[in-house]
């Protein structure tokens, strides 16, 4: 991705037991320990209102360099987790103008996450995320040290997501 060999990891979004979501997000670590985000390839699952599959989009996709598109400008990678994240910083976690512009600030440091099934994680950043395309979208997110994201906390419908892989 724009000239940076990344890793990709898979991230699925399942709500009651249905796939909604299936990313490969592509990431990649500088000297410094900061890990950037170069974008993802999205399918977003469809259903009518008796749950059957009518179709899938990719809106959200994007990768770094590219203006996929065609929006007249190319998108920017962003910061997924610094090395030594500062409470209050705010910065962007992807920019791709008018498709993808995720934002968060550091609220706390060193922080306990305890999920479903009683795995705890320690050390943990927590940040509050938005996104100015999605007015209604505000989230606390918790990232652990050595993982990544653990946990997430919907603020405005009360929708958590959470690590399901908790051999990590």
């Amino acid at each position: 991705m724009a000239g940076v060999t990344c890793v990709a990891v898979r991230d699925q979004v399942f709500l009651d037991g249905v796939i909604v979501e299936d990313t490969e997000d592509w990431f990649a670590q500088d000297d410094a320990g900061n890990v950037w985000y170069f974008g993802e390839a999205v399918v977003n699952y469809e259903y009518d209102e008796n749950g059957n599959l009518i179709g899938t989009n990719d809106d959200g996709s994007w990768e770094a360099g590219l203006d996929v598109d065609g929006v007249g400008v190319s998108a920017l990678p962003g910061i997924q987790m610094w090395a030594q994240p500062v409470v209050g910083n705010s910065y962007y976690q992807e920019f791709y103008s008018t498709a993808a512009e995720d934002i968060a600030q550091i609220i706390a440091t060193n922080v306990t996450v305890k999920i479903h099934g009683g795995k705890t994680y320690t050390g943990c950043v927590r940040t509050l995320d938005w996104n100015p395309l999605d007015p209604e979208g505000l989230d606390y997110k918790y990232d652990a040290p050595g993982i990544g994201f653990v946990f997430e906390d919907a603020l405005h419908d009360g929708v958590t997501l959470e690590l399901t892989d908790t051999s990590l």
